[in-house]
């Protein structure tokens, strides 16, 4: 029983490592956006120091090392390059079918498991997983950041206009929104008064029992 308690442990550790820092990355990410208009390349650059932790991960002699590694570092990074970083940006870029924008988007999580997680699996079978986390770190470092890196904060900064609409001149220029409920839109959100509405929470409980789901299988 002992043993599979520190099985269990060994196991569960590491994903709760990430999720921790998926956690607090999201929050100091949106605040840091909120209150000083972090960029997109910004963002990508603290993804980057971040996700170096795959390559440090290849250094690790003790338990808590593969924590902070492929827990923290990793978990953070992905995080600056992933969800959190691209939801700062990609909502400017689309009104009408920004839902449509950001699901498609997020697919390419999904997508990228299955084309990525056998041929990992398959490198650490004949290579070991040092080798496959070189792997993925130079993948990352070489292909997603510099493409990360083009993103600019909106379609203004390059002269264009959401959903790719014409410019709008003076008087008929209209206000575009999606806004179902306008007094929601204009308050200046924060995490304390987030917490303190329903709708917040009902999206926190959608969040962690589908996520439970997905880690729970993850682990076993």
């Amino acid at each position: 029983m002992a043993a599979a308690h520190d099985h269990l442990i060994r196991t569960v550790a590491p994903h709760a490592s990430v999720r921790v820092a998926v956690a607090v990355t999201s929050e100091l990410v949106a605040e840091a956006a909120r209150r000083h208009e972090l960029s997109p390349a910004a963002t990508c650059a603290v993804g980057r120091a971040l996700t170096s932790g795959l390559l440090l991960a290849t250094l690790v002699s003790r338990p808590w090392h593969l924590y902070a590694t492929l827990g923290v570092l990793v978990g953070g990074g992905g995080n600056c390059l992933g969800y959190t970083g691209q939801s700062l940006f990609l909502p400017n870029w689309f009104v009408r079918r920004r839902g449509l924008a950001l699901s498609l988007t997020f697919s390419g999580v999904g997508a990228g498991s299955i084309v990525l997680l056998p041929s990992l699996q398959a490198l650490i079978a004949r290579a070991g997983w040092r080798a496959a986390c070189v792997a993925l770190g130079v993948l990352v470092l070489g292909v997603l950041i510099p493409l990360n890196l083009v993103l600019k904060r909106g379609p203004e900064d390059l002269g264009l206009q959401p959903d790719g609409d014409p410019a709008a001149s003076g008087a008929t220029a209209a206000v575009r929104t999606n806004v179902v409920d306008a007094a929601w839109v204009a308050v200046d959100w924060t995490l304390a008064r987030a917490i303190r509405t329903t709708r917040f929470w009902w999206i926190f409980v959608g969040y962690f029992f589908g996520l439970f789901a997905w880690y729970a299988v993850q682990v076993h």
